[in-house]
């Protein structure tokens, strides 16, 4: 095994206390790490679970995190680790682990699902749809089949991504055919009358691509979002009849940036117990949310920052007046909280 090495002791306190670097650095990972009776992926383990056991969840946590997944721990293999010393060291410590572990493995799963997406369809997903991404509400892939006579597209479309509701206006002909080649997939198109483009249980507004090969035939100037779930593949092709399509028309989403601001860390606080109440999973579970997420300003250690983004105005309004908005006050209030509000309108 390569030896490890470790400076972040005369990094961070080399001049304010040498000694304590030095013991950092060269005993604790200069030797200590480098002993050979134990294991390296056992000692990265033993690691994690000390720091979790000792309530520690900062940035060394995600180091430790971040090492034992690079030391071969497997996503199963930490969820295991992370339960087991729950039962012994306490269950909200194990919500605070896992809420990080979560984030460490993410890019482990995401890679592993869509390879395994890909092998179950003969067309490639292609490369992040970028040109087109002020149209999606989450993140897309685009990979041209054809371009010759007709255009052919395969769109792969990650968990929680949907195509913001357009229309393609055209003075002759057009339209598409949306053809369902793996994956499951929803198509919505408003109904007549129905400004709001609200999806009621009995209208017919919304209607699945929910097995391979199913068609679904999208007439010129009608109002339709396709998308919103678990990696759809969607070929889109235009009609065989000749197209002269004058204009594509997109709606506008709703973003909404909240700054909560406090002392003594309570901003962070906050955010940590909105996430581990489980409030932030029942918001993004609510339908029209497209993203709830918080961020820490790395030069202001007292604000956190909420970026809140919804399919329109009216499904908004419906979340300002659910139950879950009278929690979030009670939390705001518990950390005497001040808030800034800045709200936005985008292009979908």
């Amino acid at each position: 095994m390569k030896k490890i090495t470790q400076d972040a002791g005369r990094k961070s306190l080399g001049e304010f206390a040498s000694d304590f670097a030095h013991f950092n650095d060269d005993i604790l990972f200069g030797e200590n790490w480098n002993n050979q009776d134990i294991g390296h992926k056992t000692r990265c383990i033993i690691t994690v679970v000390a720091l979790m056991a000792s309530g520690i969840t900062d940035s060394s946590l995600r180091y430790h995190l971040e090492n034992a997944k690079k030391a071969g721990v497997t996503k199963k293999e930490i969820a295991a680790v992370i339960t087991h010393v729950g039962f012994y060291a306490g269950w909200p410590k194990a919500w605070a682990v896992f809420n990080m572990a979560k984030d460490v493995w993410a890019e482990e799963s995401a890679e592993t699902e869509m390879a395994a997406h890909e092998n179950a369809m003969v067309f490639p997903i292609g490369a992040p749809n970028d040109g087109f991404k002020q149209y999606f509400s989450g993140k897309s892939y685009l990979a041209p089949v054809s371009k010759e006579q007709v255009g052919i597209f395969n769109v792969t479309f990650e968990p929680g991504c949907r195509n913001n509701w357009h229309i393609h206006h055209a003075t002759k002909g057009g339209g598409q055919i949306l053809i369902c080649v793996a994956g499951r997939g929803w198509y919505r198109k408003r109904r007549r009358g129905d400004e709001t483009g609200r999806l009621h249980q009995h209208s017919r507004g919304r209607q699945t691509l929910a097995r391979r090969g199913k068609k679904q035939l999208v007439l010129p100037s009608c109002d339709r979002s396709p998308g919103r779930n678990f990696l759809q593949r969607v070929v889109g092709t235009r009609s065989k009849r000749r197209i002269r399509q004058t204009s594509v028309r997109h709606d506008m989403a709703l973003t909404v940036n909240i700054y909560y601001t406090g002392t003594g860390g309570n901003a962070r606080k906050f955010a940590e117990e909105m996430k581990e109440s489980g409030l932030v999973d029942r918001i993004r579970a609510e339908e029209g949310n497209l993203r709830y997420e918080y961020f820490f300003p790395m030069d202001d250690p007292e604000t956190v920052l909420l970026i809140d983004e919804w399919e329109s105005e009216e499904v908004l309004g419906l979340h300002h007046k659910s139950p879950m908005m009278a929690e979030i006050s009670v939390l705001r209030e518990k950390y005497h909280l001040k808030m800034r509000v800045q709200k936005f309108t985008v292009t979908k």
